[in-house]
Order: structure tokens, then C-alpha cells, then sequence
């Protein structure tokens, strides 16, 4: 058997929409809004979703006024650092997962779940906890319990990416007819 990859294989739209996806992320991190980001990357939006609805939950996650549309700088470093700790990156989401994975391994090969894990992108007030409760874990559930300190993403944040990627499915059933 032999594996070959052939990346010009790949539906043509669906680099596409992966690359505006994460785009829209980063300019929704940077603070634009989505009124302003939509339409930048030409974006369709479900019939039942606009434009002000999506300003509208945006400044709601985001807790910014409607008058000052940037986020308030934390004046103490205490602030800052919580404010970091609240958002992670993609690098350090994977990180995490793949910590927890060699935990999960750990855990079923019987080995001890005190074991050295380097983390390149993962805060390090983050990872101490993280070290500090794996040792106790006795199931898989204790484990995932372990990481679950980890922030989660809003339900309406959800509902939008779910959105998109209903979209992206019409999109891809669409060429294939």
C-alpha cells in the first residue's frame, strides 16, 4: 500500500474557506468588527444573521460599550496578565491537547502521570496547575477535569462558527452538483 499526497486533490474551495475562517478570527482578536470583517473577506451570512446582530453579540462577548468600540486597556499588571490568561491561541489550544493525549496514554499504559511535558507555547502560571493536578488523576474524566481550567469558547461564538461551517457545507455540496 502507498500513500500519496496530493494536495491539488483537495476541494478548490476548501483552503479557501479554511484561510477565511481563521482570518475572521484574527480580525475579531484585533478587536474590528464584524461589521467591518464580513465584508473585507466576503463572507455570505445565513439569511437569519446580520450584520448589527453580529456587532450586537460581538460587543457583548467582547463587554466593550457600544460607544468605544476598543477594548479597555487593564491599567494594573494583575489585569493583564488575567487578560492573557483568558484567551489562548491555536498553538497553545493544540498544546494543551497534545499534553492531554500523553496523558491519556499515560494513564492507560499504567505509567505514573507525574511525567515532564515542555511547554513552548503555554503560559506557565497555565501549565503549574496543569502539573500540579495531573499526578492526582485516576480516570480519564479526572484527567480532562484537569485541563478543563482551560477557557472555553462562548455559546453565541459557537453558534456563529457553526454557522460558518453550514455555510462552507452548502458551499462544498453546491460544486459537487
Amino acid at each position: 500500500m502507498k500513500i500519496e499526497f496530493r494536495p491539488e486533490a483537495s476541494e478548490p474551495g476548501q483552503v479557501e474557506e479554511v484561510a477565511r475562517s481563521a482570518a475572521y478570527l484574527n480580525y475579531l482578536n484585533a478587536y474590528m468588527m464584524p461589521s467591518v470583517a464580513v465584508p473585507t473577506l466576503g463572507i455570505d451570512l445565513p439569511d437569519n444573521v446580520t450584520l448589527a446582530k453580529l456587532d450586537a453579540d460581538y460587543l457583548a462577548l467582547r463587554s466593550i460599550p457600544a460607544n468605544n468600540q476598543q477594548q479597555p486597556i487593564p491599567s494594573e499588571p494583575d489585569e493583564v496578565e488575567e487578560a492573557k490568561s483568558t484567551t489562548l491561541s491555536i498553538d497553545q489550544l493544540r498544546e494543551l491537547e497534545l499534553w492531554q493525549q500523553f496523558a491519556f496514554r499515560k494513564l492507560k499504559q499504567g505509567k505514573s502521570l507525574d511525567f515532564p511535558f515542555v511547554c513552548k507555547c503555554v503560559p506557565e502560571s497555565l501549565a503549574s496547575e496543569i502539573r500540579d493536578r495531573l499526578p492526582a488523576c485516576k480516570t480519564e474524566q479526572d484527567i480532562a477535569e484537569a485541563f478543563e481550567m482551560t477557557p472555553r469558547e462562548d455559546g453565541e461564538l459557537i453558534e456563529l462558527a457553526s454557522a460558518m461551517n453550514r455555510l462552507a457545507d452548502k458551499i462544498e455540496k453546491g460544486s459537487d452538483e
